[in-house]
């Protein structure tokens, strides 16, 4: 079993250390290039190179899979795929490359909140329940045909970190169960349901503006899925 791992951010990087630590054979780790970082805007690698790097497992870098990153993906003669918030877009193309396909490690209950930010549009609605759902990329946003998912309790006081970083550690425990699965051609996938369909696009600092003609439930759920970031503000005087 041979796989290729895709990711980004730090929780990615947690979950490709887990899925390595498992005994999982990593042929190639796809990441977004370097970008800047911080106030100061320094040059920094992403989470999953530098824990890529500390792995020694190999590392191709690519906002855009173009021919180079084609040509890596070959040559890394994997099965499938685990992604885990890369942030690019695969086209059929590059989805046809791996016989078994690619497979999506998505914060919510698919069909809901297809898109970048599930864990915050969950908490500003106030959710009870959310989960992690693994699924088989195809050309739609989030639309696949879904592998396994696990429905978990939103905790009271529970941030948008707090969150994240337990359905990482949730997700984890799926994916050594199903990684298995998907090397011997053995998932069961089912097509997503046509009800509940909610989308739950990237959001802008306003989202997370407070306001005191607000209830008191809809502020702390602001508050909430703000932590860490961006955090939840409060203007007075239209000054932050």
């Amino acid at each position: 079993m041979r796989i290729i791992f895709a990711g980004t951010p730090p929780n990615a990087a947690h979950t490709l250390k887990a899925l390595h630590g498992y005994g999982i054979e990593i042929a190639l780790v796809l990441t977004r290039t370097d970008s800047k970082v911080g106030r100061k805007g320094e040059i920094a690698e992403s989470a999953v190179a530098a824990a890529a790097r500390e792995l020694g497992l190999e590392v191709h870098k690519a906002n855009k899979l173009d021919d180079k990153a084609v040509s890596a993906i070959r040559e890394a003669k994997a099965d499938f795929a685990i992604v885990v918030a890369y942030g690019v877009i695969l086209k059929q193309s590059v989805i046809d490359l791996l016989s078994l396909g690619w497979f999506n490690v998505h914060y919510s209950l698919l069909p809901a909140y297809r898109g970048a930010a599930p864990v915050q549009h969950s908490l500003l609605n106030q959710d009870a329940m959310t989960g992690v759902t693994v699924f088989k990329i195809d050309s739609g946003l989030d639309t696949g045909e879904i592998a396994t998912q696990v429905a978990t309790k939103i905790e009271p006081g529970e941030n948008a970190g707090d969150l994240l970083a337990r359905l990482t550690v949730l997700s984890e425990s799926v994916l050594v169960e199903i990684v298995p699965l998907i090397s011997a051609n053995l998932v069961d996938l089912k097509p997503q349901s046509t009800q509940g369909i909610s989308l739950a696009p990237k959001l802008a600092r306003d989202n997370f503006l407070l306001d005191v003609s607000f209830s008191a439930s809809h502020n702390q759920a602001i508050v909430m899925a703000g932590n860490p970031e961006p955090m939840a503000y409060l203007q007075i005087n239209n000054h932050d």
